[in-house]
């Protein structure tokens, strides 16, 4: 199985993520989620999976899909209705996301494609040695985005309108500790640049009618390398340490 080069994804971007509203039905490829953490949203509590997918648009491109509306509760939909930008997200939380997802979103995607050579050039699974690491980075950009959706105010997973507990088993609580170093750097003046491509995701059926309490998703493409993969990449040096 041959899979794309970050090269590659960026020249079919344009056409995996539209400018204009259409449908698409991108494939499911892999899912990267840890769990569970019991997540406290308002009023309510529910134990909750957290991570991306992995979907392949026209040319392969690689489609990073991150749920964007935690009170909803459905993610098996095969078509939906995709838009340019943040959906009704506020301009600060769509700084806030850009940022987060340009200093850590191409670290993910260079550990999936380590993981993908080291498994003979073919999806990770979980006989992978760094598997629950792949998931746990997953879940901590996933809780962060949760975060700035759900709890611009507060900026942490301790306390506010979202919020996360700690757990003992230390693959799912490497999740939540990548999280609150994501957030950290959010707080702290991460940047980020143009050139990803983020599109908003509405689940519809195969009539085009939106899915009763279908989750909304983020849909993001990244570009080929640059400056901010080297900082990106520092940050990984990071949690390897703090792992350790």
């Amino acid at each position: 199985m041959r899979f794309p080069t970050l090269t590659t994804v960026l020249s079919f971007a344009a056409l995996a993520l539209p400018a204009l509203a259409q449908t698409l039905q991108p494939d499911l490829e892999q899912r990267y989620e840890s769990g569970q953490y019991l997540i406290t949203l308002g009023a309510s509590s529910v134990n909750q999976y957290a991570g991306a997918d992995l979907r392949t648009g026209p040319g392969g491109a690689w489609i990073f899909d991150f749920c964007a509306d935690f009170g909803a509760g459905f993610n098996e939909s095969t078509h939906y209705d995709v838009s340019s930008g943040f959906g009704s997200l506020t301009l600060a939380q769509s700084d806030d996301i850009s940022a987060l997802l340009y200093n850590t979103l191409p670290v993910f995607d260079g550990m999936v494609r380590d993981a993908i050579s080291a498994s003979g050039g073919d999806w990770p699974d979980a006989g992978y040695g760094g598997y629950n690491d792949l998931l746990a980075y997953s879940a901590g950009m996933q809780l962060a985005l949760w975060e700035i959706i759900h709890d611009p105010a507060s900026g942490n997973l301790d306390s506010g309108n979202f919020s996360v507990d700690t757990v003992a088993d230390p693959d799912i609580a490497l999740g939540r500790s990548n999280a609150e170093t994501f957030l950290a750097g959010v707080a702290g003046g991460w940047t980020y640049q143009p050139g990803f491509t983020f599109q908003y995701a509405k689940p519809v059926d195969a009539g085009n009618d939106p899915v009763p309490n279908g989750q909304d998703r983020l849909w993001v493409v990244v570009p080929e390398p640059s400056s901010a993969l080297l900082g990106a990449f520092g940050l990984l040096a990071l949690l390897r340490r703090r792992r350790a």
